[in-house]
């Protein structure tokens, strides 16, 4: 990966795991209005509450929501009713956690804890605070800010460093005593929100403002050296909730998401990367033990150069283009089952504008059990290599392959350690051109029959690694008798 890739990836890591960024003078204008995780524990509005109690609040949960929510979420599902606990937070408060097994699952609090409440002047004479109903903007004191191990390190030079931070803003947008977001803005422009509540967090990072943030740093203090591509633009959060209502299971949930489309392009070295709004994954449990995982992605476009496989002093220009789509996959741990559904999608690959690959699979839903699949929902999947891959390959020139399981299909482990079709039907066909000459092989399997790899025969794997262990045999998968060996 290119370093200027790496030093944005970093830059942002670091703001988002330590809670650097910025806010404005006015209520944020954000995209946020989900940002906060959870309800508040007291219930009380933010009117009746002094603003230096809203700061301290802000800045404990701030700190703490996130991490030690994440700390718990991990456990979602599986935790057990004697891995509970309740820790105190700010003013006596619960904070609810529930599997506590981690090891340093917490971190984030301890990382963090320090900077936010410099962020938020809690111990300041010098910073500059005002509130106008219940949105509290804090001018902070740009030389504590730099005694920040995480704010000095990005910029290392004490004067340059004071000079960046003097554009800093941080708002706090209180909902209640104990809910509300904190809106980081550097020049007007926000960097990092975080919703707090005492059951979970969300931190929401805009690509946009970073880069408007690291390129005043590179300004003021060269010595930085922060290269940053031409354009970066779009935002991400991460969420983690606790819900501990059952006094069972874990039951929240954890997720990570677009919620602006991201674009970064850079012209010097021919990188192109856009994304839509997209939930990248989601991964909930209710206190009975059900568990879902879920993703819906947006279109996704990019383009880099990758060397050359057959001449090393040759650059090719690869892009990949991906339809969006949905899946969900849903596990109920009693009944040791699990669904899952796709709502299909293609995937291109080009090298140097040519297509190389393209891999397509259809609208389909299956049902997954110990011993057994079914397919609810006809699968396709169809995989095709072009010329273009023999161009830049000592393997393939070209190929197609397509495996195909319409509805009903169930597939089930046989007593032999075959695999058997209960219902339905298996196939699959390949058809490849190599240096080495052409490769055919086509299977199918209809109802009543068993199948596995050439000379597994015995095998106790269901659906095992169709490799190829028989020299004799060009075969992928064979036809075999049911029944105990």
């Amino acid at each position: 990966m290119n370093g200027k890739y790496i030093g944005i990836a970093l830059a942002a890591s670091v703001l988002v795991l330590s809670g650097c960024s910025s806010s404005s003078d006015s209520a944020p204008a954000s995209s946020s209005s989900d940002l906060i995780v959870g309800e508040s524990g007291t219930g009380t509005a933010a009117d009746d509450i002094d603003t230096l109690d809203l700061r301290r609040t802000a800045a404990a949960l701030s700190s703490s929501s996130l991490g030690l929510n994440i700390n718990e979420v991990l456990g979602i599902g599986f935790a057990s009713s004697d891995q509970q606990s309740t820790t105190i937070g700010p003013g006596g408060m619960e904070i609810v956690t529930v599997g506590d097994g981690v090891e340093n699952g917490d971190m984030l609090d301890d990382n963090v804890e320090s900077l936010m409440e410099t962020s938020l002047a809690l111990d300041s004479t010098v910073a500059d605070v005002t509130r106008e109903g219940n949105i509290i903007t804090i001018d902070p004191d740009e030389n504590e800010l730099c005694q920040e191990e995480v704010l000095g390190d990005m910029v290392e030079n004490n004067a340059a460093c004071i000079a960046v931070y003097k554009d800093l803003l941080v708002i706090l947008d209180a909902k209640t005593e104990d809910t509300g977001i904190v809106t980081y803005q550097f020049q007007e422009e926000p960097v990092l929100l975080i919703g707090y509540s005492p059951n979970g967090g969300s931190y929401e990072i805009n690509l946009g403002g970073l880069k408007t943030l690291l390129e005043a740093a590179d300004d003021q203090d060269p010595s930085t050296s922060v290269m940053l591509p031409d354009t970066v633009a779009g935002a991400m959060r991460v969420t983690a909730m606790v819900d501990d209502d059952s006094g069972v299971t874990a039951a929240g949930s954890i997720g990570l998401s677009v919620t602006q489309p991201i674009s970064i392009i850079d012209t010097d070295g021919d990188v192109n990367f856009s994304l839509g709004n997209s939930d990248l994954f989601l991964v909930s449990a209710d206190a009975d033990g059900n568990t879902r995982v879920e993703s819906t992605y947006g279109a996704l476009n990019a383009s880099f150069p990758s060397q050359n496989n057959l001449d090393p002093t040759k650059m090719d220009i690869v892009s990949l283009m991906m339809s969006g789509f949905t899946n969900q996959l849903n596990i109920n741990e009693a009944a040791d089952v699990a669904t899952l559904s796709n709502s299909g999608s293609a995937l291109s690959i080009a090298i140097n504008s040519g297509e190389a690959i393209r891999l397509s699979v259809s609208n389909y839903g299956a049902t997954l059990k110990p011993d057994s699949l079914t397919i609810d929902r006809g699968l396709t999947f169809g995989a095709t290599l072009t010329g273009v891959v023999g161009e830049i390959s000592e393997g393939f020139n070209s190929a197609q392959f397509d495996v195909s399981m319409p509805t009903g299909t169930v597939l089930q482990e046989d007593s032999s350690g075959a695999a058997k079709v209960e219902a339905g039907a298996f196939s699959y066909n390949l058809d490849a051109s190599t240096r080495e000459g052409p490769i055919t092989s086509s299977f199918s399997a209809s109802a009543g029959q068993c199948f596995e790899a050439p000379g597994q025969s015995g095998s106790s794997d269901f659906i095992t690694d169709p490799a190829v262990d028989n020299a004799d045999s060009d075969d992928v998968l064979v036809v075999v008798e049911c029944g105990a060996p």
